[in-house]
């Protein structure tokens, strides 16, 4: 199952009205070969709580996070939180490959976020191999990554942050 996420950005104009027209015509175009496939929903970025991405995060045995540029991006970061189980016993015994975030090199949080595999979000067979990369490297390895991940991100909060300022 593929679920891709993308928050609305009326702010951006021109851009955002031919980006949502290009992907409605996209799943248009599937829809018609294979009925049913592609459910496609807009949503603001309001209206996607915390709760809910989190939900399907923990849903996503991957995520794939690929700007081109980007400001501060949480994603990961909380992708990382939702699979943090995964280095539990009960988590590494629930039969599923999950907890890897495949990330774009230019993404905000790529330096911190060593753990993830790094693609550049323009070459499209990059992206193709590491998930490929990420549904099939050893359990060992993907829990080195995972194990990496997680200690940034629950050893480096906020709190910290502001701590240090």
């Amino acid at each position: 199952v593929l679920i891709q996420i993308g928050i609305s950005a009326p702010e951006r104009g021109d851009d955002y009205h031919r980006t949502r027209n290009e992907v409605t015509e996209l799943v248009n175009r599937i829809n018609e070969m294979w009925p049913g496939t592609v459910q496609f929903q807009e949503c603001s970025e309001s209206s996607m709580k915390l709760q809910q991405r989190l939900a399907l995060m923990r849903a996503a045995d991957i995520a794939v996070v690929t700007p081109i540029r980007d400001g501060l991006n949480l994603t990961p970061l909380e992708y990382t939180i939702a699979h943090q189980d995964a280095l539990t016993p009960r988590g590494k015994s629930d039969g599923r490959r999950r907890g890897l975030c495949i990330l774009s090199e230019f993404a905000s949080c790529t330096r911190v976020m060593r753990g993830a595999l790094h693609v550049n979000p323009w070459k499209i067979s990059e992206i193709a191999n590491a998930i490929y990369q990420a549904l099939h490297m050893t359990e060992d390895e993907r829990m080195r990554r995972i194990s990496t991940a997680c200690e940034f991100v629950t050893r480096v909060t906020t709190q910290r942050w502001a701590l240090a300022v």
